[in-house]
């Protein structure tokens, strides 16, 4: 049943952070990309605090410091910052296409960490991946946008290193100890670097009551509740499998941008979508890895 739960969580997770490409290309035409980042944290931090502090958050070592550090600057500081930066230059169907590598990353970050992935897992991968690579028939304006695809790459690699040192982390620390900590050691590495763009309190009056909406959704549903989710999921599952369910993460955010951004699918892209389900399903069927 756990097995299932965690499947489930995945899947949640990554449909959230595909419609949170949608929403973040919109707001990211008025706040610029770093400090939205910060402000996400902020919201999620003010989210989280209640249920971290009934997991005792401050119960750790100096060894699980130092690793929580990292977790926070490979998965908030790094990949996050990437994200939007990366968003901002290019579209929301770029943004969730080319992280979507990230599962890939994954398997390869736990292969080295000792996880040997099953021949099951790795041809779903495959077939997910081979969707993917068609749902690229979107037709989005790349032209011009090197460094945001670049800082993209960049996203999924880091976002890889944060799941494979979280799902280790969680052996030792509560779940939400461990998003905690990440959230604010990483957020407070984003400080600096989005101070110098950090808007005026003028123009933060001007925010519509739409913006805030958006801002309050990456912030509370598609951070504080899918990095949980997300969390969960890898706690409960071999990595090979989870990374699998990442892959939703393109699916949902090119559907949105076709829907509501105006964004074009091709007939191979949606071939690629069926590519993307059935990976994810040869991944759920049989198997037993995991804690479930």
């Amino acid at each position: 049943m756990r097995r299932w739960l965690a499947m489930g969580a995945l899947a949640s997770a990554a449909a959230l952070w595909g419609l949170m490409y949608v929403v973040s290309r919109v707001a990211l035409q008025t706040v610029p990309a770093l400090p939205l980042v910060l402000m996400r944290v902020v919201i999620s931090l003010i989210c989280l605090a209640p249920f971290a502090m009934r997991a005792r958050f401050w119960r750790i070592t100096p060894r699980q410091l130092g690793w929580l550090a990292l977790i926070g600057l490979t998965g908030y500081t790094c990949s996050l910052s990437l994200q939007f930066i990366g968003t901002a230059l290019t579209s929301a169907s770029l943004g969730s296409l080319i992280t979507s590598a990230a599962p890939a990353f994954i398997v390869l970050f736990a292969a080295l960490g000792g996880e040997r992935p099953t021949a099951r897992t790795m041809l779903a991968l495959a077939l997910a991946l081979a969707g993917v690579a068609l749902i690229v028939g979107v037709d989005v304006p790349v032209g011009g946008s090197l460094p945001g695809i670049l800082a993209l790459v960049g996203a999924a690699v880091s976002w890889a290193l944060y799941t494979v040192l979280g799902r280790h982390l969680a052996r030792e620390l509560p779940l939400l100890a461990t998003l905690f900590w990440g959230l604010l050691l990483g957020g407070l590495a984003v400080i600096p670097l989005a101070a110098p763009q950090w808007p005026s309190l003028e123009q933060l009056r001007h925010y519509s009551p739409a913006l805030w909406l958006e801002i309050l959704y990456l912030g509370v549903i598609a951070m504080a509740l899918a990095f949980f989710l997300w969390n969960y999921g890898f706690a409960h599952l071999p990595s090979d499998v989870g990374a699998v369910f990442g892959l939703f993460q393109p699916l949902v955010g090119v559907a949105l941008g076709v829907a509501l951004l105006g964004e074009r699918l091709t007939t191979l892209g949606l071939v690629g979508a069926l590519g993307i389900v059935a990976g994810a399903a040869l991944a759920g069927i049989g198997g037993k890895g995991g804690k479930g």
